[in-house]
């Protein structure tokens, strides 16, 4: 029984990666971007807790709910290339890259198995009223 659900557990991911992406996915995460904040460290009695802030697990999650949304279930193995536009209202922003981590942390696991698949990455900031993340995703070849 066991060995008989593991083989057809391979199967399936091998369905899943044949799955073939026919030009970039886009995701819009709609609303202010969040930038990855530090861990944090609290204590309780004589034990230690390190855990994400609140408004950056967030994000993560939102960003997670678009994912999955917009791949409808896919998930890529192979290497990828991700473009990240960000759009603000204000001229009050964080460092790029602190956005691009949470925007990562939130894909890793939902869109793709780890953000080491990231073979190239562009982040770029923009004007607009309409607060958003928009996020360009497509396989690379392996060459």
């Amino acid at each position: 029984m066991f060995k008989k659900l593991l083989i057809e557990l391979k199967l399936f991911e091998m369905e899943r990666r044949q799955t073939v992406m026919v030009g970039p996915l886009k995701i819009v995460i709609p609303g202010r971007p969040v930038p990855k904040e530090r861990p944090r460290l609290s204590a309780a009695g004589r034990k230690m807790y390190i855990y994400t802030p609140q408004e950056t697990s967030k994000f993560e999650k939102q960003v997670a709910l678009a994912a999955l949304t917009a791949a409808n279930g896919k998930v890529l193995f192979g290497d990828i290339a991700i473009s990240i536009k960000l759009y603000f209202s204000d001229k009050r922003f964080g460092d790029l890259d602190n956005y691009a981590k949470s925007i990562l942390d939130g894909l890793q696991g939902t869109l793709f198995e780890n953000d080491k698949q990231v073979a190239r990455m562009s982040v770029e900031r923009y004007i607009d009223k309409n607060e958003r993340a928009e996020v360009y995703v497509e396989e690379v070849s392996d060459e």
